[in-house]
C-alpha cells in the first residue's frame, strides 16, 4: 500500500479525532504577512463536502478545501476532492457538492462542477452568485518556486475550523510520487487531511499552489503541492483576466520613492536598480555622475503617484515630482522577485 495519501482520506476525516498541527511560526516568517493572509484571504478559503451515493447503495462523503478566484463564486480545488476515495469501487449514482467559506459555522451553499482535469488533479466549481460578491484570493502569475522563500497553507483539516499550516518551503520542484515523476512540488508544509485542494500562499500573499497530498502521518514533513501554473487553463474559464496585486504584498512604493530621492541627491543603491537604469537615467558620464538634468531641478518638494498598475512581476508607477526648480515625471517599475526597480521613461520640465 502506498504511503502517499490524498488529504481527504475519509478514515481520517470521519473516524479519527486527532490534534491538528497548525505549524509553529519560524523565525524567518514575516508575521505581518501571515496575519494579512489570514485576514484578507481567509474569508475566501472554502470547505468542500462531496456527498455521494454508489450503485451498491453506499452513501458517504469526502471533505476537502478550495479557494474562490472570482467574486461571482468560482472555486478551484483538487479533482480528487470531488470523487469517492479509492476504497470504493462501485460507480457513483448521485452526488452533491456543498461549500462553506471562511468558517465551519458559515452558511452552507450548493456548488456545481464546471470542469476538472484528473491528470493534473485540479477542478473548477461554482457557487451561486451573490449581489455583494464573494471574497476572493489573488493568484500568483510570476516565476516558480525559486521566488518563494516560504509557503503558507490554509484549509479545513479533519473536522476542524479554518486552519493555517506553515511556514514551509519547496524541498524539490519535481516530486517523485509512488515512484513516478510529477509536476508537483515536494514541500515540508505540515499539511493535514481535509486541507486537500486548499490554497498555498507565497510570501506576497498570493496563491502559488494547491495542497495535494501527504506522505506518512498527518502533519508530516513530506507533503505535496500542485503549482498554481497547472491551473492556469481553468482560471480564464472563470473570467479572471486581470492581475490584481495581493493586499499583503509590498507594491514597492516606498522603494521607488527612496530611489527618486536618492537619484536627485546623487545617492542611490546600485544593487537595487537595473543595469539599464544605471546606464541611461543615472548615466555613466564622468564615472558615477548622476543624470545631469536632475542636479538642475534642485531638491524635492512633493511627490504625487499619478497612476499605479499591478503586473505579475510587480508594480508600475507614474510619479510626478515637484522640485525647487521644476518638475520631473517618472514611469518606474518595481520588480518584486529581484527586489529592484527599473525606469521605462523619464521627463524633466524645468531649467
Amino acid at each position: 500500500m502506498s504511503g502517499n495519501r490524498r488529504l481527504i482520506s475519509p478514515l481520517l476525516v470521519l473516524l479519527c479525532i486527532v490534534p491538528v498541527e497548525v505549524g509553529s511560526a519560524r523565525a524567518q516568517t514575516p508575521a505581518n504577512i501571515v496575519e494579512c493572509i489570514r485576514a484578507t484571504a481567509g474569508p475566501a478559503v472554502a470547505q468542500i463536502v462531496y456527498q455521494f451515493q454508489l450503485a451498491d447503495g453506499t452513501k458517504d462523503e469526502a471533505r476537502g478545501s478550495g479557494f474562490v478566484i472570482k467574486g461571482d463564486g468560482y472555486i478551484i480545488t483538487a479533482a480528487h476532492v470531488l470523487r469517492p476515495p479509492p476504497v470504493y469501487t462501485s460507480s457513483v449514482v448521485t452526488s452533491t457538492i456543498k461549500v462553506k467559506l471562511g468558517s465551519l459555522f458559515a452558511t452552507e451553499y450548493p456548488a456545481s462542477l464546471i470542469t476538472k482535469i484528473d491528470d493534473l488533479d485540479i477542478a473548477l466549481i461554482k457557487m451561486p452568485m451573490l449581489n455583494a460578491g464573494w471574497p476572493k484570493v489573488q493568484i500568483h502569475y510570476g516565476a516558480g518556486e525559486d521566488s518563494m522563500p516560504w509557503l503558507y497553507a490554509s484549509g479545513f483539516p479533519g473536522t476542524s475550523d479554518l486552519t493555517g499550516a506553515g511556514p514551509g518551503k519547496v524541498t524539490s520542484p519535481n516530486a517523485v510520487v509512488d515512484g513516478k515523476p510529477t509536476a508537483w512540488w515536494q514541500t515540508d508544509i505540515p499539511l493535514n487531511p481535509g486541507m486537500s485542494g486548499g490554497p498555498v500562499f507565497n510570501s506576497f500573499g498570493e496563491v502559488a499552489g494547491i495542497a495535494a497530498a501527504i506522505k506518512g502521518q498527518a502533519g508530516g514533513s513530506i507533503t505535496y503541492v500542485i503549482p498554481i501554473s497547472s491551473a492556469l487553463t481553468l482560471i480564464p474559464l472563470a473570467g479572471v483576466t486581470e492581475y490584481i496585486p495581493s493586499p499583503c504584498s509590498d507594491d514597492g512604493k516606498s522603494m521607488v520613492m527612496d530611489f527618486i530621492k536618492g537619484a536627485v541627491e546623487g545617492q542611490y543603491d546600485k544593487d537595487r536598480i537595473s543595469d539599464y537604469l544605471y546606464q541611461t537615467i543615472l548615466g555613466q558620464i564622468d564615472g558615477n555622475r548622476r543624470y545631469p538634468q536632475l542636479s538642475r531641478l534642485g531638491k524635492i518638494r512633493d511627490f504625487e503617484v499619478a497612476h499605479k498598475q499591478g503586473v505579475p512581476q510587480g508594480t508600475w508607477f507614474t510619479i510626478k515630482v515637484q522640485h525647487d526648480n521644476g518638475q520631473s515625471t517618472w514611469v518606474i517599475g518595481y520588480n518584486r522577485q529581484k527586489k529592484w526597480i527599473d525606469v521605462a521613461s523619464f521627463q524633466v520640465v524645468g531649467p
